[in-house]
């Protein structure tokens, strides 16, 4: 009896010390398991400015554009912008040859209809709005003044007072970059300072 004692407590010693190693074994992943490991790789940044891919800035004036009015080839130190509104983007090209390019919200309805032009002269900065206040061609190759014939466009951003027109998204400081480029631009028209010329096209 005493034996078997024995042997039963050597038996248990066994199995209490099985017991204890196989908790600290490593566990196994079956080779052919479903189960997803997720993955630690960091997600790739959006590019920025998609909306312009494949877009490129230009001094030259659309040559389906009337040859009324001023024109960058005239006024060589004016920045040439163009509005590209079926990608929401825009380009710029200073003086200097400097480009910028930024997306832009989409236009609103009110907006598409109240395009009277396709061309207009870029002004000095307005600190008050915010904006560059455009002065659009009319038919008689002259720039009417902001808010004329009920028209109020401006190049801008989401923080400028007035928002119609073409609003600048601040991306990656995307708007502070395109002002300086836009600043470069220096002429005169009819006695006043313009910085450049904004085309509108499709």
């Amino acid at each position: 009896m005493t034996v078997f004692r024995a042997t039963r407590r050597l038996i248990w010693a066994f199995v209490a010390v099985f017991l204890t190693t196989s908790d600290a074994c490593p566990s196994y992943h079956h080779p052919h398991s479903t189960t997803q490991v997720p993955s630690t790789s960091p997600v790739p940044d959006t590019p920025e400015n998609t909306c312009c891919l494949g877009l490129v800035g230009t001094r030259d004036e659309p040559s389906e554009f009337s040859n009324l009015g001023s024109s960058p080839s005239d006024n060589p130190s004016s920045t040439v912008c163009y509005y590209y509104k079926a990608s929401n983007c825009m380009v710029c090209q200073g003086p200097s040859l400097q480009e910028k390019k930024c997306c832009t919200q989409p236009l609103p309805v009110g907006d598409v209809t109240n395009i009277i032009a396709n061309e207009y002269l870029i002004p000095v900065f307005t600190i008050g709005s915010g904006g560059y206040e455009l002065h659009p061609l009319q038919l008689d190759g002259t720039y009417s003044l902001p808010g004329e014939n009920g028209f109020d466009w401006s190049i801008n951003t989401a923080t400028s007072s007035s928002q119609l027109g073409v609003t600048v998204l601040n991306d990656n400081s995307c708007w502070d970059d395109m002002r300086s480029v836009i600043d470069e631009g220096s002429f005169l028209n009819d006695f006043f300072e313009f910085r450049g010329f904004l085309y509108v096209v499709d």
